[in-house]
């Protein structure tokens, strides 16, 4: 009969381990880029306070953004005001919540220092659709940017770069560049 057939054949069939996750296991200690990740996230928020948002004042979302800091060339803002300049990364803010464009700005510009880079983009957007806060996020970008050590100017893109929606911004040079300046200019 058809039991016995099947039992024959299956008489060497042994049953499956299980593949459930034994829960008793004590948890491995987290991996390097775990912990790297977590303390980066630390710093962040750490870092995130430092950058004031209060009192900002609003822009209208057409306005020009500019800002210098004293002792910066003139005709270097000028190069950069003109964009003359290679621009040597971007970021974008758009559709972010002015708490992600805080914190991703921030990790932006310090990874962008550290890696030597000098010449990004900020692209901010106009905000002309939102008719209850227009040019809310240029606006906080505006204010969040002077407070940062590393920036030493910014202005609005050229209109092929972005226009008002977008900002050039200049970044200090780093110990490595400065470093490479004096040899090469040792005589």
């Amino acid at each position: 009969n058809e039991n016995d057939l099947f039992l024959r054949e299956v008489v060497d069939v042994s049953p499956l381990q299980s593949q459930r996750a034994d829960l008793k296991k004590p948890q491995a200690k987290p991996t390097l880029a775990q912990s790297t990740r977590k303390r980066r996230a630390t710093l962040l928020s750490e870092e995130v306070e430092g950058l004031s948002s209060g009192s900002v004042t609003m822009v209208c979302p057409w306005d020009v953004l500019e800002y210098k800091r004293p002792g910066l060339q003139d005709g270097v803002f000028r190069k950069l005001r003109l964009g003359k300049y290679p621009i040597e990364a971007t970021i974008d803010l758009h559709r972010k919540t002015l708490e992600e464009g805080q914190r991703e700005l921030l990790c932006f510009i310090r990874d962008c220092y550290r890696y030597g880079l000098r010449i990004v983009t900020v692209n901010h957007g106009r905000g002309d659709r939102d008719k209850q806060n227009p040019g809310r996020m240029k606006s906080h970008v505006a204010h969040w940017l002077p407070q940062m050590d590393t920036v030493l100017a910014f202005h609005s893109a050229q209109q092929y770069h972005g226009g008002s929606g977008v900002l050039y911004v200049l970044l200090r040079k780093g110990e490595e560049q400065k470093q490479q300046n004096r040899e090469r200019h040792r005589l």
